[in-house]
């Protein structure tokens, strides 16, 4: 994860009666979470809070939950929530980013009771058979969201077809505006250079690609691009301006995106977790190209 002034150091409790349950349900052997993190109770506070829609501001805060301790796929959930809330991905920009994580709070804040009221309540029934059905409602839910969201949308293919070729006219365009018409040879590695002719005589296509003579660019991969992008020359002149930093556009483009974009070459069903990336990673890198603007 990128870092960003924005981001908080800790994620915080309501001071008083909700972060006593809290500490309660980790340190009550008869709890679920006993012996387990407050980060953990949290994350499942956060998501009986956000299905049932009941957010609740805080009131006084206590920032007891280091935001390092929190996985790339728990910030993610965090930032899902958040851009469903907001209906933008424009919360996950600079400033904005700080509402992210206090839509995560306030829907934690509202889900402790009802978690509370699960775990010791008079309800009854074992208290862990009750949190895996609730949990499998839960799940139920957002892969019936997933579903709808794919039956009412671009395909993944087209998703990644359409980002590809905005991502490639944006480095083509501005190395042709900064080194001239011979960019190509001038500005690209000579290694992804090489790779893209030796792809283009082997004939290597995605699947959105037909038999018509296209460009070596269009025989590069996301490494490739990388490469190109941090170029040093290419960098300093052009995409410094761009992206946060190197290490950033390196997560996103080669970490993330890759293994999403081997598996749709390969006809491969993605994960609702890699759906969820794919949305989320083209859709940070495009706000970046489009406006200019750091995160």
């Amino acid at each position: 994860m990128a870092q960003s002034k924005w981001l908080p150091r800790d994620l915080a409790l309501e001071v008083g009666e909700r972060h006593k349950r809290v500490v309660e349900l980790v340190e009550n052997k008869l709890s679920p979470f006993y012996k387990k993190s407050m980060k953990e109770v949290f994350m499942y506070a956060m998501g009986i809070g956000f299905k049932n829609g009941k957010r609740v501001p805080l009131k006084k805060r206590t920032g007891v939950i280091p935001l390092r301790t929190f996985s790339d796929a728990e910030i993610s959930l965090i930032k899902a929530i958040a851009i469903t809330e907001k209906k933008s991905v424009d919360v996950l920009f600079g400033e904005n980013v700080k509402e992210a994580f206090e839509i995560a709070e306030e829907y934690a804040n509202g889900g402790i009771d009802m978690l509370y009221y699960q775990v010791f309540g008079d309800e009854p029934g074992d208290p862990d058979k009750k949190m895996e059905q609730h949990l499998r409602d839960i799940l139920s839910e957002s892969q019936q969201q997933v579903t709808s969201h794919k039956a009412n949308s671009k395909s993944n293919s087209e998703l990644l077809k359409d980002f590809e070729s905005e991502l490639r006219f944006f480095i083509q365009n501005n190395l042709k505006e900064t080194v001239g018409k011979d960019w190509w040879k001038r500005a690209v590695p000579a290694d992804v250079q090489e790779k893209c002719r030796d792809r283009k005589e082997n004939k290597e296509q995605l699947p959105w690609m037909d038999n018509e003579d296209y460009p070596l660019i269009c025989y590069a991969d996301f490494a490739d691009y990388f490469k190109i992008i941090i170029r040093r020359d290419n960098w300093r002149r052009i995409f410094a301006k761009y992206f946060v930093d190197e290490a950033w556009i390196k997560t996103k483009l080669v970490l993330e995106l890759t293994p999403i974009r081997n598996n749709i070459a390969h006809n491969r069903e993605l994960s609702s977790e890699s759906v969820q990336k794919l949305i989320m990673a083209t859709q940070e890198i495009l706000r970046c190209i489009r406006k200019g603007s750091r995160i």
